[in-house]
């Protein structure tokens, strides 16, 4: 029988390629998690009955609508500025940035 040993070369390659591929997958994740909820369908809510789509992620910026309490509305992008999380929703036939308090998934 002939002693095929497999060189040490091929072995560090292949650790190389290994933990790259780790990095990228961890990067992806870490990523992705920014993101949960991309495309879901959630309730817009408001205490006064109202709320106001805004054209940035700031409550000071324009409002592009101004659409119902218990409007459905589809999520397309989230940010965080500071310490609030904005979501780009479109909700019928308008898009723009309501912060995570005018969310629901169950309707109201």
């Amino acid at each position: 029988m002939t002693d095929k040993r497999i060189p040490t070369i091929i072995w560090v390659v292949t650790g190389l390629v290994a933990l790259v591929l780790l990095g990228f997958t961890i990067a992806l994740g870490v990523k992705a998690s920014g993101q949960s909820g991309l495309g879901m369908e959630v309730y817009l809510t408001s205490p006064i009955g109202v709320i106001h789509v805004h054209e940035e992620p700031n409550m000071y910026s324009s409002s592009v609508g101004i659409v119902a309490n218990g409007t459905s509305a589809i999520i397309r992008r989230v940010e965080h500025v500071g310490d609030v999380v904005w979501y780009f929703v479109e909700v019928e036939t308008t898009f723009g940035w309501v912060d995570e308090t005018r969310l629901s998934a169950e309707p109201p």
